[in-house]
């Protein structure tokens, strides 16, 4: 007998019983105790109010805060392949890709933003929160100054001093950019 006649079936076997016992997407152990308070919570509660039970009343239940709740229900949801079928009848199926919409105007500053936030959570966390206040909120420097208890001057630096790093960073981006491009 081949060693391939037994292990091919008994391969097969195992990964077709780790996907049907142990999810496909490892979700830890924590949120699958906390689903399975949830549905006998929700259960019981149902019975008791004659209706479906809010996730408000689920979490006052088990003492457990809402987001935590959602975060688990949504982890241990089976992942969605997009090539499932959503729809059918005599013709031709309607598939998950066919509902996914694809962005005939992407807004072009959208890359822009997304480089931006990347160079601000490289920033030290006082000079992010002076530039978010004075760029994105619209504050002035006095304005700053009063709320974060320090003098305008001293704002005045910081704002300095996080704009000279952001200019040093892009740079540094841009000199990688560069380096990427003429190694092709």
């Amino acid at each position: 007998m081949k060693f391939s006649t037994y292990a091919v079936p008994m391969i097969i076997g195992e990964i077709r019983r780790f996907l049907r016992d142990d999810h496909p997407v490892k979700v830890p152990r924590s949120y699958k105790e906390l689903v399975y308070k949830v549905n006998r919570s929700r259960d019981e509660l149902s019975a008791s109010l004659g209706r479906e039970a809010t996730i408000g009343e689920i979490a006052t239940s088990i003492g457990v805060d809402r987001d935590e709740i959602v975060a688990a229900l949504e982890a241990v949801q089976s992942p969605t392949s997009i090539y499932d079928t959503l729809y059918q009848d005599d013709s031709d199926p309607i598939y998950v890709l066919d509902q996914l919409s694809e962005e005939k105007e992407i807004d072009p500053r959208w890359f822009e933003n997304l480089a931006l936030k990347e160079v601000l959570d490289k920033l030290p966390e006082r000079e992010k929160r002076v530039l978010l206040m004075r760029f994105f909120e619209d504050k002035t420097q006095s304005q700053i100054a009063s709320q974060l208890h320090l003098s305008q001057v001293q704002i005045s630096r910081i704002e300095r001093a996080a704009l000279n790093r952001i200019r040093k960073l892009s740079q540094v981006n841009d000199r990688s950019n560069l380096d990427l491009a003429h190694s092709d």
